[in-house]
């Protein structure tokens, strides 16, 4: 794609200073996002942090690593790349990379400018079945609220969060198929991890709190040596 052939508009949205970023061609939209700041730091966040721990008895012969969930609130404060949407219809893989990591390159500039000393992180979406119910949420989530996630407005995951358990969860306590899902990207979401590593983004070891997806980061330090 020629540079003469694209532009970008930015727009004010929100009250914090984030900014909608959208890559135009002509009158044709491309893609766009939404690039957050100070996430947390008005309304709280939550993450699961996957972790491990070892069970290990030498006389018995045992040896187990086991996979931990944590709730916590790690990124508080992190700048984020939400709502990307991207143009697909009649483009193949290549033309639709190309597109993204356009879009994907001048928000991680414009971060970088804003809040050089904040990680950037992107939440992917994770696995959902055939009723478009996530697997993870149904194993582990849904045991303390069992609320229809239909009918949840964008803020109930901080709300929700304040019901999860604290201490860490044992992965192997739930359901084979809500662990075989966490950290795992959604259906159509592996070109957009793809697009950010292109970018130097690598999952982070956070999962989404509903569906488990994987959350992408571009630590601090990496983000002021891409000036």
């Amino acid at each position: 794609m020629s540079k003469a052939t694209w532009t970008f508009r930015e727009s004010a949205t929100g009250e914090s200073g984030d900014i909608e970023l959208c890559l135009e061609q002509g009158a044709d939209a491309l893609a766009s996002l939404t690039l957050a700041f100070d996430i947390g730091l008005r309304e709280p966040r939550a993450w699961y942090h996957v972790g491990c721990v070892v069970h290990a008895a030498r006389p018995l012969q045992l040896f187990q690593r086991r996979r931990t969930l944590q709730l916590g609130n790690d990124l508080t404060g992190a700048s984020e790349l939400a709502s990307i949407r991207w143009h697909r219809a009649g483009l193949d893989e290549t033309a639709q990379l190309e597109i993204l990591s356009l879009l994907l390159a001048e928000a991680v500039r414009r971060a970088r400018t804003a809040r050089p000393d904040s990680p950037l992180i992107v939440e992917l979406p994770g696995v959902r079945d055939a009723q478009g119910l996530p697997p993870f949420w149904q194993g582990l989530g849904q045991c303390f609220y069992g609320g229809d996630l239909a009918l949840q407005g964008p803020r109930w995951r901080s709300w929700v969060a304040a019901l999860l358990p604290r201490q860490p969860v044992y992965a192997c306590f739930l359901p084979e198929s809500a662990q075989a899902v966490i950290g795992v990207a959604g259906e159509g979401a592996q070109l957009l991890a793809e697009a950010l590593e292109l970018q130097g983004f690598a999952p982070d070891g956070h999962v989404d709190i509903v569906d488990g997806g994987p959350v992408y980061a571009l630590p601090a330090q990496r983000l002021q040596r891409r000036a």
